[in-house]
């Protein structure tokens, strides 16, 4: 492990029984959801604006405008607002794969075993170049991961195993059809390698270099 940090993520795991970590996918769905937060309303007719903790909650928006007729959601704001929620999404997940890779490095050097020999089966390389992923596919990728994880942590340490082709017929069906198997495989590998050698895996646990 000589030249990689070993610093935990920031985001804490609750424990689960004695020694254990938490489900991962519980960081999924931390920060604040998108109803409810404020709204900003304007009145196009006279220009006023209400916005910050003044303005309404979106689950409350509906009321709060039968209430006040003339005035409406400023468009701009709608865009904002889901992109505010998508930005924070794409940081929950990040947490939650980090904490997965600090703190359940067995169950992540199993999931890498596994990429690895299904590559070789394949005959496919393994290294993955001349392929474009967006930072929207990378989260879903990485949300799918966590929750692979989350199927083999619920084993409780034992027969930690990917059981079947269902589990990545599942993963690739959750990214869409526009990318096969092997780009999967080998985008999968290069995520859970970068967050090993990043934040490291609890002592006792493997490193990038027993993976």
């Amino acid at each position: 492990m000589s030249g990689l940090s070993r610093s935990a993520p920031s985001v804490p795991i609750v424990a689960v029984g004695t020694g254990t970590a938490a489900p991962f996918s519980i960081l999924l769905f931390r920060g604040v959801a998108q109803e409810d937060e404020h709204v900003t309303v304007w009145e196009p007719r006279t220009g006023k604006t209400v916005a910050g903790n003044a303005a309404p909650y979106r689950k409350n928006l509906k009321g709060w405008l039968t209430q006040h007729p003339g005035w409406e959601e400023k468009a701009d704001e709608l865009k904002s607002s889901k992109r505010r929620s998508a930005v924070r999404r794409q940081r929950s997940i990040s947490a939650a794969f980090a904490a997965m890779c600090f703190h359940a490095g067995d169950i992540v050097k199993t999931i890498l075993n596994d990429i690895e020999g299904r590559l070789k089966v394949a005959g496919y390389p393994s290294d993955n170049a001349d392929v474009d992923w967006t930072a929207e596919e990378d989260s879903r990728l990485k949300e799918l991961i966590v929750l692979l994880a989350e199927k083999l942590y619920s084993s409780n340490g034992t027969d930690h195993a990917v059981s079947s082709e269902q589990e990545w017929e599942q993963i690739q069906s959750g990214l869409g059809s526009r990318w096969k198997e092997f780009q999967i495989l080998r985008r999968a590998r290069e995520l859970l390698i970068t967050d090993l050698r990043s934040h490291g895996g609890k002592s006792g646990q493997s490193s990038p270099r027993d993976v």
